[in-house]
């Protein structure tokens, strides 16, 4: 398990609708982050490199270390559920002949072509490198790791290689290049529609409800067994620090109300964990009017809890995560609690409200 202390979040408001999950509906492409490929040489090219005098050497963060060739993942997009995507990498991989060189760049794994999935750049357009009988994939933590066995060069590399290097018919098409494996970590993860967040008032503010005759009650499916529960609608989350994402959606609502005074709604709340603000959709109502306009924007700040994660189990948490009080949440609970029964205001910007906690899943 890790654990990072998340410096901030943001809750965003979102229509009812794009928090309902979808049945049947595939998961979301998950931007990749970071990874290895791994090209082990088949001894048959190795010795056909070394008897024509062709050595290996790599740059952009690409090794050779024997007949092991290993090049960084530095992109692409995944969906986890099916393992289907594009797994990009920077760098090269150099053949030299003599004085002549060819770099291998812009290496790509399409998991979709199962019989064919690693193309490359060789001195111009884009090529299939190899074929295999199959792609096999796997769930790897939050990401996924995909083997080829039995790659054998494509008549189109073997052609170029020849001719580039100046070594008419030292490679063939059909003859074995090697083996491959793939681990693609994502940089931000799909959530699942399910389990719950909890939002927990802090006994001071409570006191000041209950002081100003105000009750705060769950709007379903939102729940209050103890704390307030929000249930998880989807979303994404960053799985390091500095990375940006849309944000964990819940469903649901919270409701403030004052006998003889307003109301205050707070609806749909989603947060991320890159901001510091807490934005959300909320509804001010006076006891003299009638239901006032959606606002959407700043609601709370969150402050530091902590962010952790469980790849065996593909589990995200978040726990005590303070929310304060943002100016125009403070200035909407003055006019609609305070106001109506000529008290001084008593909620200011800052002001602890409770505090943040969820469960997650990623698909």
């Amino acid at each position: 398990m890790t654990r990072r202390p998340l410096l901030s979040a943001t809750l965003v408001c979102l229509a009812f609708a794009l928090c309902l999950e979808v049945p049947g509906a595939r998961a979301a492409y998950d931007p990749i982050g970071s990874g290895t490929t791994t090209l082990t040489l088949a001894g048959n090219f190795a010795r056909t490199l070394k008897a024509n005098g062709v050595r290996l050497s790599g740059t952009g963060g690409v090794t050779v270390k024997g007949r092991v060739v290993s090049f960084p993942v530095g992109g692409g997009k995944l969906e986890p559920v099916e393992a289907k995507g594009i797994v990009e990498h920077p760098g090269s991989l150099v053949f030299r002949a003599g004085d002549r060189s060819l770099p291998l760049r812009a290496l790509q794994l399409k998991s979709t072509r199962r019989t064919a999935p690693y193309a490359a750049k060789l001195g111009g357009g884009q090529l299939k490198l190899a074929t295999t009988k199959a792609l096999r994939s796997e769930r790897l933590g939050f990401g996924t790791r995909f083997r080829s066995s039995g790659l054998l060069l494509t008549s189109n590399v073997a052609t170029r290689l020849d001719k580039k290097l100046g070594l008419p018919g030292a490679f063939a098409a059909g003859r074995p290049l090697g083996s491959a494996t793939t681990t693609a970590e994502p940089s931000t993860v799909s959530v699942k529609a399910s389990g719950k967040a909890e939002l927990s008032i802090d006994p001071a503010f409570a006191a000041k409800l209950a002081s100003l005759f105000v009750a705060v009650n769950p709007i379903a499916p939102a729940e209050h067994p103890g704390a307030f529960t929000l249930p998880i609608g989807g979303g994404t989350l960053a799985l390091g620090p500095g990375v940006p994402a849309n944000g964990l959606k819940t469903k649901g609502a919270i409701e403030l109300i004052q006998v003889g005074g307003g109301q205050v709604f707070l609806r749909e709340l989603e947060f991320a964990l890159s901001a510091s603000v807490v934005n959300g959709e909320s509804q001010l109502v006076l006891a003299a009017s009638g239901p006032g306009p959606n606002q959407a924007g700043a609601i709370f700040g969150l402050g530091a809890g902590t962010f952790s994660t469980e790849p065996a189990t593909r589990a995200l948490a978040l726990g005590g995560a303070p929310l304060t009080l943002e100016p125009s949440t403070a200035q909407a609970m003055n006019e609609a609690f305070c106001a109506p029964i000529h008290k001084p205001d008593a909620f200011a910007a800052g002001e602890t409200f409770g505090s943040l906690s969820f469960s997650a899943g990623a698909e």
